[in-house]
Order: C-alpha cells, then structure tokens, then sequence
C-alpha cells in the first residue's frame, strides 16, 4: 500500500508553514482561504480557476485536518496521488508568485 496520506500531509504542511511566512499569520492556508473569500467579487470575476482553487484549499484543509484529529484516519486511504501533485503545484506557484492572492493583491512573499 502507498502512503498517499501522509506524502499529501507532508506537502500540505509546507504549504501551510509557506502560507504563515506569506501572510506573517499562526493561520497558513486558513489565512490564504480568507483572504480569498475577502476578496471582492469585482476583482476576482475573470481570474480564472478562483472558484475551484478556493474549493481545492478548503477540501484539502478538511481531508488534512481528518488526517490530524481522527483517530485511525492514516491508515485508511483517503488521498490519490493527484491531491498531493495538487498541492505541491499550488506551493510553486506562490513561490514563482503566480498564485490568485498576488496576482490580485500584489501581496508579496516574506521569504
């Protein structure tokens, strides 16, 4: 058996600590997904995949935050090799700075 659950909870722990250094917040993804849905709709309209990245983080926080808090959760398969691929290309584009939070808040990484 792979161990999808915990390489995609690894990776989603970078991109959160990398989300923290970002926003200079203890709240990492949960961070980057509020600001998100602060973002005023007359800005986000026609960037593409908004609604679907926004939907990704918060499923990815949830499958993460089962890992952590559920008794038993690692050893059943729960994650696929595309979340974790998800993750770690999503992690790029916020270091190449071509994420959806810079490229409409010009928010710059605290690296």
């Amino acid at each position: 058996m792979k161990n999808y659950n915990r390489a995609f909870f690894d990776e989603y722990t970078k991109l959160d600590d990398l989300c923290r250094q970002m926003f200079n917040s203890s709240k990492g993804v949960t961070q980057y997904i509020e600001s998100m849905e602060s973002t005023s709709y007359k800005k986000r309209c026609n960037i593409p995949d908004w609604d679907s990245d926004l939907k990704m983080l918060k499923q990815y926080r949830h499958i993460r935050n089962n890992l952590a808090h559920t008794p038993g959760e690692f050893h059943r398969d729960i994650c696929v090799q595309y979340d974790i691929t998800w993750i770690q290309m999503f992690y790029e584009r916020i270091l190449k700075r071509k994420d959806l939070i810079n490229k409409i808040n010009g928010i710059f990484l605290n690296l």
